[in-house]
């Protein structure tokens, strides 16, 4: 968390993207509703940061907080602090990764999830970030 605001669950990346992954349990109108405002908010942020803020400071103590939350739970990081604000500062793509542990499936019968599902994706892609939903089991 960064101001109390999750920024993502997990955080992958290649040679050429950045993936910012959220998980929810539940494919369902809560579950989606909850994981959109997460995602949006997380960009929304994250470009601010980036773009018209000191990035590299706030990378830094973005990578601080995680390094403590490893420390707290006896594992270790393994990024130093120097590659991850070069990967996270970098030209790489971004891209949101919204993952349902259960109950994600194109007939599903929550209406308002798909919806929820498609303005998310309007509004990433608007960014010019992409996003991947998929079930994780």
């Amino acid at each position: 968390l960064e101001n109390n605001i999750e920024i993502a669950d997990a955080i992958f990346y290649d040679h050429e993207n950045i993936y910012f992954m959220h998980n929810k349990s539940k494919f369902n109108g809560i579950g989606t509703r909850d994981v959109t405002n997460q995602v949006l908010t997380a960009a929304e942020y994250f470009q601010h940061h980036i773009i018209h803020l000191d990035k590299v400071d706030f990378l830094k103590k973005y990578y601080l907080k995680i390094n403590e939350m490893y420390r707290k739970k006896g594992k270790e990081l393994h990024i130093s602090e120097e590659e991850f604000v070069k990967i996270l500062s970098s030209e790489r793509k971004k891209n949101y990764i919204v993952g349902y542990v259960e109950s994600f499936s194109e007939s599903s019968r929550s209406n308002y999830a798909k919806y929820l599902s498609v303005e998310l994706r309007k509004k990433i892609h608007a960014k010019g970030y992409g996003l991947y939903i998929l079930a994780l089991k």
